[in-house]
């Protein structure tokens, strides 16, 4: 895992890969047509969840407890 500095405790520790957006977010980003886009170079539809190492363990746990 990588180290850095956790964007929530700011803290110096392991990352975790952490979602950015929870998964039934993208639910309200669908439509019977079109898949949520993503943007970057290019734009593209995709369902697959965007995922950064941004969070240390204890941080993940936090917003994961009770659902993401």
């Amino acid at each position: 895992m990588p180290v850095g500095v956790c964007k929530m405790c700011l803290l110096d520790k392991e990352l975790v890969s952490s979602h950015l957006m929870p998964a039934a977010l993208y639910d309200y980003c669908r439509n019977l047509e079109c898949s949520p886009i993503r943007v970057g170079a290019n734009a593209y539809p995709t369902d697959r969840q965007i995922e950064a190492h941004l969070l240390c363990s204890g941080c993940e746990a936090v917003l994961n407890r009770g659902g993401e």
